[in-house]
């Protein structure tokens, strides 16, 4: 473990290969072809200023003192300037203000209902809910669509938004709206936030394959506490005598280098055998990873990963792939091949960029290309069916008032079951209309009347518009892998 850690611990590089912290310039290229009129006339001034000046000044003294006026002059614009300065050649470049480096490298703690979120497509998924937090218990379950938090829509959001609005203060109050596509329910969850640190590596046995292979899900790399995990998952699964494991790594970003290598060398037998290399400029960075003769016997590994797999699941899926060690299923990887270095800097803040390029068994490079699987398998979308509706416009909603009995209140709790605050729908507008009208409303941010207003009217037309439009991701990835396995094992096809 020592000798593997060497290079990585030595540079301070928590070498976080993890694509979604660094992502601020992937536009880089497109950019560069898009006219820029105020970079041309800073250009042509610049050319001007040197050869006219009446002191004698270099490109670079000139830049250097206009770059010191202006941050004297603006100093707030000195995190984008900087951020400007990393990126300008770095995809992943970026420069960490305090609040940076504490999200960066504290992120583990927060307080939360304790689920985790991918995007798929333009929707918004629940990939995990930790077992025994507040989503757990409150019932939200993995494969639910997360609509809405607090009232606020998150469909157009990015992940790291979405995140923000989903912690908040230990004891606070939170309510989750969410789809689920396996009954069409639109239901709404309120919680109260708890402090958690999330788990990185979980496994559970195949009931398809008798309970002797394993499904383990590694949603990180992020740090020793991903490495204690596994040691326990391996340790567990040695005890049940399990020698065949699928391991996903679908929308896994990456993480430390480090714990990237260190299970690797459990997954690949012999010593002295290449896990990978890396290379920075002027050979600074360069070194080779080889194994330690410490490796796992598993009978069959097959390994699962998308286009959200990233970095060090990219390296992971690679290696085992170069070494025909696993059979690699699912869709072509993020192609995320460099490292990045963390460098303090004399205020506590840091500077990130990449430091060098990753290099799978015998120098095979993936970066911007991805990991090819060895099956190809793409998961299809659907859209979300919608129930059967009634009649719901501007010319009807005046008739559902409290005590009337007509299809438009149908109508109305129609939509307002799909929505998830009521459990049938009648005729009837009464008290639990009344009620799930308010519900509706205060998590909606409406004016809590308990009638059918024109505002909630609108509101829950256009939300329903909305999910008209929604798709979702039909994992069909994970039971083609369980297919393979069971006949890998020698059991008959269902």
């Amino acid at each position: 473990m020592k000798q593997m850690k060497k290079t990585a611990l030595s540079l301070l590089l928590v070498l976080c290969l993890v694509m979604s912290l660094l992502v601020p310039a992937l536009a880089a290229d497109e950019q560069e072809t898009q006219p820029n009129e105020g970079y041309d006339l800073f250009l042509e001034v610049l050319e001007l200023y040197r050869e006219k000046f009446y002191k004698d000044k270099t490109t670079e003294q000139i830049l250097t003192d206009a770059i010191r006026q202006f941050l004297t002059d603006h100093p707030e614009q000195a995190k984008d300037l900087l951020n400007a300065m990393l990126s300008a050649d770095d995809a992943y470049g970026r420069y960490l203000d305090a609040e940076g480096v504490n999200n960066a490298f504290h992120y583990k703690e927060y307080a939360g209902v304790g689920l985790t979120i991918t995007l798929d497509g333009e929707s918004v998924l629940i990939s995990e809910v930790t077992a025994g937090g507040p989503a757990a218990i409150a019932g939200i379950e993995a494969g639910d669509y997360l609509l809405a938090i607090d009232g606020q829509t998150v469909s157009g959001l990015a992940l790291t938004t979405i995140s923000d609005l989903a912690r908040g203060e230990e004891g606070s109050s939170v309510t989750y709206s969410i789809h689920r596509p396996s009954t069409g329910e639109n239901l709404s969850f309120t919680m109260t936030r708890e402090a958690l640190s999330e788990q990185t590596i979980t496994y559970e046995l195949i009931p398809a394959c008798n309970y002797e292979a394993a499904m383990i899900t590694i949603k990180d790399f992020s740090g020793m506490l991903t490495y204690y995990e596994w040691i326990t998952v391996k340790n567990e699964l040695l005890d049940l005598g399990v020698k065949n494991v699928i391991f996903d790594v679908r929308n896994n970003p990456g993480g430390d280098l480090t714990i990237v290598l260190e299970i690797l060398n459990f997954l690949i037998p012999g010593e002295g055998r290449e896990i990978l290399s890396i290379k920075g400029r002027g050979g600074q960075y360069d070194e080779t990873y080889r194994t330690t003769d410490r490796a796992l016997d598993y009978d069959n590994i097959f390994v699962l990963c998308n286009r959200n797999s990233a970095s060090g699941a990219e390296i992971f899926a690679g290696v085992l792939k170069e070494y025909d060690l696993a059979t690699v299923i699912g869709e072509k990887t993020y192609g995320k091949g460099v490292g990045q270095g963390y460098f303090e800097l004399s205020d506590e803040t840091m500077a990130a960029f990449t430091v060098f390029e990753v290099l799978l068994p015998g120098g095979v490079h993936y970066d911007g290309e991805g990991i090819t699987p060895d099956l190809v398998v793409e998961n299809p979308r659907k859209k979300l069916e919608l129930p059967a509706l009634g009649a719901f416009n501007h010319q009807n909603y005046h008739s559902a008032v409290l005590g009337a009995k007509n299809e438009t209140v149908l109508a109305l709790e129609q939509r307002l079951k799909f929505l998830g605050y009521m459990t049938q729908a009648d005729e009837t507008f009464d008290t639990a209309t009344k009620l799930a009208l308010e519900t509706l409303q205060r998590n909606s941010g409406l004016t809590v009347t308990g009638t059918l207003d024109r505002e909630t009217l609108e509101y829950i037309t256009d939300y329903i518009n909305h999910l008209k439009n929604i798709t979702y991701e039909e994992d069909i990835q994970t039971d083609y892998a369980i297919d393979l396995m069971r006949e890998k094992m020698g059991f008959k096809a269902a």
